[in-house]
């Protein structure tokens, strides 16, 4: 098991106004982006956002938005449905952002989520890194205070993992298993699982109730976790899954 983090060419660290819009027009070009946050919840009675990770398949940045005086441009990036954001675990980057920054968010991908409607029993982000790009993580700053300044240089390389690999692992993951149909044990335990998980973000950032859509495609008539689609040892088909994990 190898520990490549020392090889990764540095982030682009931002925390300049001028520098964020630039870096904004260039992001709205982008057809995929992954997408991480850092907090300083353990070390501040009302946490907030203190770092916006953001990496492209060929490039990673860290934008620091606490000197930053307009983030707007950063939210039309994460509303546009052309544009896919990909995360893990979203559901707590998505809620602190929203509150932090009144973000809306359109067409997701949760890799958390993919691990799990696939079968694999360990879920974190660190063993996704270690199953499918052989890569065993340092943990040393998962509870560092992100909201003191200056940030060290391995705190900046720890934040640039958490989205360095992650479109790789979305697509890696996503390619092996439409080799096949997937065959879930539980359906019903999980897809209810996604039910709660969405509807508590759709109660917090309004996505429409009871469904969950494709980007750019009409609702559908009837929810999508109804009972015919959870009989247990049915075969999920790829438009099913697609639909799970996107949203």
């Amino acid at each position: 098991m190898s520990n490549r983090t020392n090889n990764l060419p540095s982030p682009t660290f931002i925390n300049k106004q001028p520098v964020f819009e630039e870096l904004m027009g260039h992001l709205q070009n982008e057809k995929t982006l992954a997408v991480d946050t850092e907090a300083n919840s353990l070390f501040a009675y009302q946490e907030q956002v203190c770092l916006i990770q953001i990496s492209t398949e060929t490039k990673d940045y860290i934008i620091d938005p606490l000197p930053l005086k307009d983030l707007a441009p950063l939210g039309r990036i994460f509303k546009n449905p052309a544009i896919e954001k990909v995360f893990h675990a979203s559901e707590y980057d998505i809620l602190i952002m929203h509150d932090d920054f009144d973000f809306e968010f359109s067409n997701l991908f949760d890799t958390m989520l993919a691990a799990q409607i696939l079968g694999r029993k360990k879920l974190g982000l660190d063993s996704l890194l270690e199953q499918i790009v052989g890569i065993k993580v340092n943990k040393k700053y998962q509870r560092a205070d992100w909201g003191k300044r200056p940030l060290s240089n391995d705190m900046l390389q720890y934040a640039q993992m958490d989205t360095h690999y992650l479109i790789k692992i979305r697509q890696s993951h996503w390619q092996q298993n439409w080799k096949r149909k997937v065959s879930i044990r539980s359906p019903r335990k999980i897809l209810s699982g996604l039910a709660g998980y969405n509807a508590n973000l759709r109660k917090r950032i309004q996505l429409p109730a009871g469904v969950l859509t494709e980007p750019g495609s009409s609702p559908p008539r009837k929810p999508l976790f109804s009972r015919s689609f959870v009989n247990t040892g049915r075969m999920l088909p790829k438009k099913e899954i697609f639909l799970c994990l996107r949203y």
